[in-house]
C-alpha cells in the first residue's frame, strides 16, 4: 500500500494471527527505525497515512509489535511491525492508568510521554490528546 503522496510503500503480510508490515521508500530501499520514529515526530502525512496502516489491521483487536532496538541498532535496524491478532479484546481506555507519567508531558505541549513498564524492561509510549478542547492523556 502507498502512502498518498507515493513517498512511502507499506509490504504486509497476513496469516490468521498475525500481520506482519515492512516500510520502506518510493525507490524501494526499507527505512530504519529511527527513521520512522522521525516522520512519526516531524512529517503529519506520514504519521496519518501510518495510522491508516494500523486502522487497516484485519484483526478487531491486536497488539502491536516492534524488534526492540536499542542507541546502536535504532538507525540501522529496518523497520518493521506485526499486528498480532488478541482474540480477548481490551478493556477501554482510562486516561488514569497513565495519568503519573502523562499529565506533565501533556501539559508541556509535548505529543507522547515514554516511561518504563512495571518490568523495568521496556519502554512505553503513549500519546496525549491534543484537541483543541482538550489537551492530555487519551481515555
Amino acid at each position: 500500500m502507498a502512502s498518498p503522496d507515493g513517498r512511502y510503500r507499506a509490504t504486509q503480510k497476513a496469516d490468521d494471527d498475525t500481520e506482519r508490515t515492512e516500510i520502506a521508500d518510493a525507490s524501494g530501499r526499507r527505512l530504519s527505525v529511527g527513521e520512522v520514529a522521525r516522520l512519526w515526530r516531524d512529517d503529519a502525512a506520514f504519521a496519518a497515512w501510518f495510522q491508516t496502516l494500523l486502522a487497516g489491521a484485519p484483526f478487531d483487536a491486536y497488539f502491536w509489535e516492534t524488534p526492540p532496538v536499542d542507541a546502536e541498532t535504532y538507525a540501522t535496524r529496518p523497520y518493521e511491525h506485526r499486528c498480532v491478532r488478541n482474540r480477548w479484546g481490551f478493556r477501554a481506555a482510562d486516561g488514569a492508568d497513565f495519568a503519573e507519567h502523562l499529565a506533565p508531558a501533556c501539559a508541556r505541549g509535548e505529543k507522547c510521554a515514554a516511561f518504563p513498564n512495571l518490568g523495568r524492561d521496556a519502554m512505553l509510549v503513549a500519546p496525549c490528546d491534543l484537541s483543541p478542547a482538550r489537551v492530555g492523556p487519551v481515555g
